[in-house]
């Protein structure tokens, strides 16, 4: 009643090898679950995905919302969407008074607003110097030569010619 044509029965041998294979290539702890279930997810759920980024950007954008006008928030209690789809709420807006009494101090005078982050970002004397030789209309880097020789005149034999002519 039962029985399986041949074809039938080396249908499903095939299915089971690569059922198994694609079973033995998974960690112990995802074995238990049903094949659908155990390709959904190709990161670890719950992973920090900026952790698992090769990017190179050293720190990058804490809030990464994408590249979404700000105006559209403007009138809104928060800022977008995180990742997870959950809205990020605004920082409390410091008033005029907090504003001049920080400029007081010496860190709040090289304290700046980073509006991509949500974030004060306090300015090293590096970064300073650095804003002022920009602002002065100078290389951004002291290091840099402008006069150093880039182009050498005496250039090597080239060895396919440059045109058609033979």
């Amino acid at each position: 009643d039962e029985s399986l044509s041949e074809s039938e029965i080396s249908s499903e041998s095939e299915n089971e090898s690569d059922d198994s294979a694609v079973i033995d290539s998974m960690s112990e702890s995802d074995q238990d679950l049903p094949l659908d279930r155990k390709l959904t997810w190709t990161t670890p759920h719950g992973a920090n995905l900026a952790e698992l980024s090769d990017s190179d950007d050293e720190e990058g954008p804490l809030r990464r919302t994408g590249a979404i006008p700000e105006h559209w928030y403007e009138e809104l209690d928060h800022l977008g969407y995180n990742i997870d789809g959950r809205p990020i709420t605004r920082n409390a807006a410091a008033g005029a008074i907090d504003k001049f009494l920080q400029s007081q101090t010496k860190e709040g005078r090289r304290t700046i607003y980073d509006a991509e982050n949500d974030a004060n970002v306090v300015l090293s004397k590096k970064d300073i110097a650095l804003l002022k030789r920009i602002r002065d209309g100078c290389y951004a880097h002291a290091e840099f030569d402008e006069t150093s020789e880039t182009f050498r005149a005496e250039c090597p034999k080239f060895p396919h010619p440059l045109g058609n002519t033979q």
